[in-house]
């Protein structure tokens, strides 16, 4: 019987390992989301468009002996999460949104959105991200541009799950849309 037991649990620990390795090899879908508290002040009217002129849909790849099939991709198209959260931060800043001779055409790109992980040493491993964002604004007279880039690194003992992958990747999003809609100069532009 107690045999039995022992081939059991042995059983059942080996099957929850297999399971926590395929978890490691499938695709891990992100939801992007920020801490961004507010943007500038922008009591206007105006349209936001957002492209993405990144070459692929995947943001990076975990690593593993697997690594073709554990892809980081966003869970729904970038542009249409960076349109939401951008347009939702510009209301709340005092903008209207209007698709309708809108005093302002804002038009963002997603240049790059990006992750690897790379051997350091014994084990640990270095994630990086990348997030690159420009804007453009025209109101028919005048026209506004600027870039934002931020990458951040982590470094684990292995490769990071997917709760680090995500607090890496929500990291920098949240840190290029700070900085682009906290622009001194943007808001000045705004203002004129």
């Amino acid at each position: 019987m107690k045999q039995a037991l022992r081939s059991l649990a042995l059983l059942s620990s080996s099957f929850m390992v297999l399971l926590s390795g395929c978890s490691q090899l499938s695709p891990q879908l992100i939801s992007l989301n920020t801490d961004v508290e507010s943007a500038i002040n922008a009591p206007v009217t105006l349209s936001v468009s957002v492209t993405d002129n990144r070459a692929d849909n995947i943001i990076g790849y975990r690593g593993g002996v697997y690594s073709d099939t554990s892809t980081i991709q966003p869970k729904e198209p970038l542009q249409d999460q960076v349109a939401d959260i951008v347009s939702e931060l510009l209301v709340e800043g005092g903008a209207t949104l209007t698709n309708a001779f809108p005093l302002y055409d804002i038009e963002i790109s997603i240049d790059e959105f990006s992750y690897k992980t790379e051997p350091q040493k014994a084990n640990i491993m270095r994630s990086t991200a990348v997030a690159e964002m420009s804007i453009f604004i025209n109101n028919g007279a005048k026209s506004f541009k600027n870039g934002f880039r931020t990458s951040e690194y982590i470094e684990t003992f292995g490769y990071p799950n997917e709760q680090k992958n995500e607090q890496l990747l929500n990291g920098v999003f949240s840190s290029v849309i700070e900085r682009m809609l906290s622009d001194p100069a943007l808001e000045k532009f705004l203002a004129e």
